[in-house]
């Protein structure tokens, strides 16, 4: 996802001049996230993936939204185990809980 992003910005951004070695060269991934000042892709994801955490934490108990976040799911040819997604959630955000 990121790879497309920065291709995006790459073609809108251009070439640069290198005064050092003459020639044209592209940003580096670096460079085009300095320029841009936006937080990319995934960040966006990830936060609005945590706005909806809160919000599910802070409806009542009996929405639909809310028993999804504990639901208890079968696995074939396993024993029944509990689906944590608030774990799974929280770990793909890279936050503590």
């Amino acid at each position: 996802m990121n790879i497309f992003e920065r291709r995006g910005y790459r073609r809108i951004l251009g070439p640069v001049y290198d005064k050092e070695k003459g020639n044209w060269r592209i940003l580096t991934n670096k460079e085009i996230y300095t320029r841009v000042k936006k937080p990319t892709v995934i960040e966006t994801v990830r936060l609005n993936r945590l706005r909806w955490f809160g919000h599910v934490q802070r409806v009542g108990g009996n929405r639909i939204p809310k028993k999804v976040l504990r639901v208890y799911m079968k696995r074939e040819e396993r024993k029944p185990t509990r689906c944590n997604n608030i774990d799974g959630l929280l770990s793909i955000m890279d936050v503590g809980y």
